[in-house]
């Protein structure tokens, strides 16, 4: 099983990064390799449909939100291959400060064998591509928010 961390301050309030990161709509901003999604509301519990692009294919998988509390946790996990990704915001003084994990539990050999080839390689780049567009994406709302809002 691999799995690698990374943090980031994020110069955005929780709120920003919480809708960023539960509007699946949205995903494909900083999602690296997401094409579409498909998700009829995002609950705890609940699973939706996503495609992603592969290297010789695109690869239609389906998410499982395992936890999603409000604005401080968010945890899914791939039904098809056991990819999960976790991302815990914690207020930092008007900043969020975001812990990320991604990995994989392998939920076949076939995966256990890519995931042991190429697993902590993969998760740590798609984790850094994802934490650098959710910082650049909130961080340009919360600038554009704060010039709109009257002194």
């Amino acid at each position: 099983m691999s799995e690698v961390r990374q943090e980031v301050l994020i110069e955005a309030p929780p709120e920003v990064v919480w809708g960023l990161i539960t509007d699946v709509d949205r995903h494909q901003e900083w999602w690296p390799d997401m094409i579409d999604v498909e998700c009829e509301g995002l609950e705890a519990g609940c699973d939706y449909r996503m495609v992603e692009r592969m290297p010789a294919w695109n690869a239609e998988r389906r998410l499982l939100v395992e936890e999603l509390d409000d604005c401080s946790k968010f945890r899914i996990r791939c039904l098809n291959t056991g990819t999960f990704v976790d991302f815990t915001l914690t207020e930092a003084r008007g900043n969020t400060f975001v812990e990320g994990s991604a990995g994989m539990n392998p939920a076949s050999l076939r995966y256990r064998v890519v995931d042991a080839i190429t697993g902590r390689r993969y998760f740590t780049r798609w984790l850094q591509r994802s934490l650098e567009a959710m910082k650049q994406i909130a961080t340009t709302r919360a600038t554009a928010a704060s010039r709109t809002t009257p002194s």
